[in-house]
């Protein structure tokens, strides 16, 4: 199986690109691609511009902003039937989280996706080649938000809310503080 980590958004609110942001001594991406290299084959950033020159990168095949492209970039990459695909912005994922997503692929879902009470997490799942062409209908269609692309496929939600914390999405500067502040909590 292969791994994409989703980099291509804008941080807007963020101020900067979120996928240099710092943890543990090194960047959201770098820190991801260790922890998923040791789960998955192959790891690829997918995005507009490759946000470190030294790591594999996908670039979106097509111009339109929004992670449904990411999405469509990587299971066209992809030289595996599952691949999980992760957002630059939820650093704090772990080992445990992905492999019980792992645990519930089956053959009748096309995607297999994280969820917290009633948030769903598309940008944390396990997406499957055969939903190409659907992909592709919705981009034709103008149709780029992920929650109705879930909606028109076969997908099994996944209630991780033991694990919500790792689902943690940095949006802000105030939530990378308080992120680090937590981390720097735990170490003591």
């Amino acid at each position: 199986m292969n791994a994409y980590i989703l980099t291509g958004g804008l941080s807007r609110r963020f101020g900067s690109d979120k996928a240099k942001a710092s943890i543990y001594s090194t960047s959201f991406t770098e820190h991801l691609f260790e922890l998923l290299s040791k789960q998955f084959q192959t790891v690829k950033l997918v995005g507009k511009t490759p946000p470190m020159q030294h790591l594999p990168f996908v670039k979106d095949a097509i111009d339109i902003q929004c992670p449904l492209v990411g999405l469509y970039s990587g299971l066209m990459d992809a030289n595996t039937a599952w691949n999980f695909f992760l957002s630059v912005d939820t650093p704090l994922i772990q080992k445990n989280l992905i492999e019980f997503l792992k645990t519930r692929l089956t053959h009748e879902a096309g995607c297999v996706v994280a969820k917290t009470g009633q948030q769903i997490h598309p940008l944390c799942g396990f997406y499957h080649t055969s939903l190409i062409p659907k992909i592709t209908q919705e981009i034709n269609q103008k149709n780029y938000r992920m929650k109705d692309f879930l909606d028109k496929v076969k997908t099994t939600f996944v209630d991780v809310s033991k694990m919500e914390g790792q689902l943690l999405n940095i949006n802000t500067v105030e939530d990378h503080k308080q992120m680090l502040k937590q981390i720097e909590e735990k170490k003591s």
